[in-house]
């Protein structure tokens, strides 16, 4: 999906040759589109840390009633609740959402509901919601780059970076910097975080022009021609 990624398959140690790894962008992205309906998603991926609980034959994990005391818990549930976000949102009509990542399904009744934020029930149209979102807040997921792809800002949530990676299946990228290379502004602490979602909120939702460029520089192509381009590839019509 980017000249950055074609590089690094190439280069480490994946046992492709060129002829076997296309850059085309990624099909999926051909089906983004971008209509705002006033809202403010909030998509955290998961921290493996916190994954206390196996899941059962179904591959559901069960309610961990220790989540509650967790920093990652408190971080969101607050800025769910936070007044001054949620008067930013009402004085310019809109709402926001919270999307768990779906390992942290079950813990949903513990994030406070209210009229102007609400917690999304699983399983969930990520595509709506980057269709009719205005801004997203995120942090390590890879729901930013079909969010950026659109060219509609983004926010990145580092509070916990320091334990971020504890136990998890990746590590930091060698390529791939949010800090260099990302879509929007990184907020290491709450109090930043949330003077930038209401300063953003407050100038209309847009993308910074330094952060479109970051888009048009990192995606092979940012159009909808990702699915035509592998068909192409397929059937030697290129």
């Amino acid at each position: 999906s980017s000249r950055a990624e074609y590089q690094s398959i190439l280069d480490n140690n994946y046992y492709y040759s060129k002829e076997n790894v296309l850059l085309s962008g990624l099909p999926r992205y051909d089906l983004l589109e971008s209509n705002p309906k006033g809202k403010l998603i909030l998509a955290p991926t998961y921290r493996a840390n916190l994954l206390r609980l196996k899941t059962n034959a179904h591959g559901e994990r069960g309610y961990d009633g220790g989540f509650k005391k967790t920093e990652y818990f408190q971080f969101y549930n607050r800025l769910m609740t936070d007044s001054r976000v949620l008067d930013a949102l009402r004085a310019h009509a809109m709402t926001g959402e919270l999307y768990l990542h779906p390992v942290f399904a079950a813990q949903r009744g513990d994030f406070t509901d209210s009229e102007q934020f609400r917690v999304m029930e699983f399983p969930y149209d990520y595509t709506k919601a980057f269709r009719e979102g205005n801004l997203l807040v995120s942090d390590h997921s890879s729901v930013v780059f079909d969010f950026a792809y659109l060219k509609k800002p983004v926010l990145y949530a580092h509070f916990d970076v320091d334990t971020f990676y504890d136990g998890h299946i990746h590590n930091k990228s060698a390529s791939f910097s949010d800090e260099a290379n990302g879509f929007g502004e990184v907020c290491y602490d709450y109090e930043s975080l949330v003077s930038a979602i209401i300063r953003t909120i407050r100038g209309g939702c847009n993308m910074k022009p330094e952060y479109q460029k970051r888009v048009d520089e990192y995606f092979y192509k940012v159009d909808h021609g990702n699915c035509e381009r592998v068909y192409r590839a397929l059937t030697g019509s290129n």
